[in-house]
């Protein structure tokens, strides 16, 4: 009978030891668990916040691409009332928006985090120069040659409205 006790305490011994390896096992696994979710945390409070990765919402840049769109539109409506107006009758009015466009540009430089307007606004500058060179070299221009810069240029100016407003 003795034996048979000693042989169960044995079995009983072995029995637990399955347990006992579950329950360090388990409490490995929690540990570590702990220890990645306080990781992941300590990650995340130190990337940037999500509304940080681009600039705020400024209204004096909507409002100013908002007047310069207008100043081109003028331009572009005056052109297609009048598509033979030479370039020198003009160019004042050409010189009078690119000096608008850079100042757009120096204040989206200005602003952190704002690459995309300021790569909008470079490519504004362009568009505009590149439009201004073609009526400085062929002028008069045609009339279909102003429609399609003036839709190219509402286009470009939604975009950058819409853009600044999602900053919001």
């Amino acid at each position: 009978m003795e034996t048979e006790l000693g042989h169960q305490k044995h079995i009983r011994k072995w029995l637990n030891i399955p347990a006992i390896g579950m329950f360090v096992a388990i409490c490995v696994v929690l540990i570590a668990l702990s220890t990645f979710v306080k990781s992941v945390s300590d990650l995340i409070n130190v990337l940037p916040k999500q509304e940080n990765l681009i600039a705020s919402f400024d209204v004096t840049t909507q409002e100013k691409s908002l007047a310069i769109s207008k100043s081109i539109d003028y331009l572009f409506a005056e052109l297609q009332e009048n598509p033979d107006k030479k370039f020198s009758e003009i160019d004042g009015k050409y010189i009078q928006i690119e000096i608008e466009l850079r100042n757009l540009l120096l204040r989206q430089t200005a602003r952190p985090l704002n690459e995309l307007s300021i790569k909008q606004t470079e490519l504004l500058i362009e568009s505009f120069s590149g439009f201004r060179e073609l009526h400085k070299s062929h002028s008069p221009i045609s009339l279909t040659a102003i429609e399609l810069a003036r839709n190219q240029f509402y286009i470009m100016f939604s975009s950058i409205v819409v853009a600044e407003g999602h900053k919001k």
